[in-house]
C-alpha cells in the first residue's frame, strides 16, 4: 500500500483514500461508542430514567457523519484518473475502508442491542 501511495499521481485517488480511511476510523469508535454504552446500561445501578437515549448516539452518528463521509468518499475513488496499477490498488484499497466503515458499526450496534435485549 505503501508502494501504491508513493507511485501515484493521482491526487483525487489519494483523497478519496484518506476520507475512506476516516471514515473506517469513525465507524470504529462508532462501534466501541455502541458497545460501552451496551454494556454501560446492563450493568447494575440506577442510571437515571432517561439513560437508555444514550443508546440513540451511535445511530444519529451512523446517519448524520458516516453516511455522508462514506458517499463523498465513494464520489471521489470513482472519478476517473490516470488508470495505473497504483491507483488501481488506491481505489481497492479505498473501497474495502469505505465498506467496513459503514457496514462494520451497523453490525456491531446489532449485536449490542441484541446483547442488551437478552
Amino acid at each position: 500500500m505503501a508502494c501504491a501511495w508513493r507511485d501515484s499521481r493521482s491526487r483525487v485517488a489519494k483523497a478519496g483514500l484518506i476520507i475512506a480511511l476516516i471514515t473506517f476510523l469513525l465507524g470504529l469508535a462508532n462501534s466501541i461508542l455502541a458497545v460501552y454504552l451496551a454494556v454501560w446500561l446492563s450493568s447494575p445501578g440506577f442510571k437515571g430514567g432517561t439513560a437508555g437515549m444514550a443508546l440513540l448516539y451511535p445511530p444519529l452518528i451512523w446517519v448524520f457523519l458516516q453516511v455522508p463521509f462514506t458517499v463523498v468518499a465513494l464520489v471521489t475513488l470513482v472519478v476517473p484518473g490516470p488508470s495505473t496499477e497504483a491507483v488501481a490498488i488506491i481505489k481497492r484499497f479505498g473501497f474495502c475502508l469505505s465498506g467496513i466503515g459503514f457496514f462494520g458499526p451497523v453490525v456491531i450496534f446489532a449485536i449490542a442491542i441484541g446483547v442488551l435485549v437478552l
